[in-house]
């Protein structure tokens, strides 16, 4: 009897940390731009307008995120929990003749996430999408955006 409740004791005393609190962050846009290319060769770059703005659910204690920009298990490549960044990184290689690569670091030291998206189309030659001695496909710059927001631990109303 003694070993079962040490048992139930210390099962109740580590599920906590399944349970805990989940950290809400609401990221405002401060800075962006966006490199186009034409014929995989850059020619010009624009400033992104003020128009975007995240939220990212975060659960510390399991390293886990539960939803972020551009998050989600298909396409998702790395998820690495430092000390002081969270990195995550989705390539959208789909069916289509349109891919992604997305790659985000929050700064858990100052709040600074940072956005690097890529878009590629893939090249087409005798009406086939070409692929290098790899067996990678071989891709076309479109456009590349890198962005900053700065995101604050929020708490919820209800």
């Amino acid at each position: 009897m003694k070993k079962l409740l040490s048992i139930l004791a210390l099962a109740l005393f580590f599920s906590g940390y399944a349970y805990a609190e989940k950290i809400l962050l609401k990221c405002e846009f401060i800075d962006g731009k966006i490199h186009r290319y034409k014929d995989n060769k850059f020619y010009r770059s624009e400033k992104i307008p003020d128009i975007k703005k995240y939220e990212i659910i975060l659960n510390p204690a399991l390293k886990k995120i539960i939803s972020a920009p551009s998050y989600s298990s298909i396409g998702l490549e790395m998820e690495q929990w430092q000390d002081d960044y969270i990195l995550w990184m989705v390539d959208t290689n789909i069916v289509g003749a349109f891919d992604g690569l997305y790659t985000y670091s929050l700064d858990r030291v100052t709040g600074v996430l940072t956005e690097d998206r890529k878009s590629f189309i893939r090249v087409i030659k005798d009406g086939h999408y070409q692929k290098d001695s790899k067996g990678e496909w071989i891709r076309d710059t479109q456009y590349h955006i890198t962005a900053t927001y700065q995101c604050e631990k929020k708490d919820r109303l209800f």
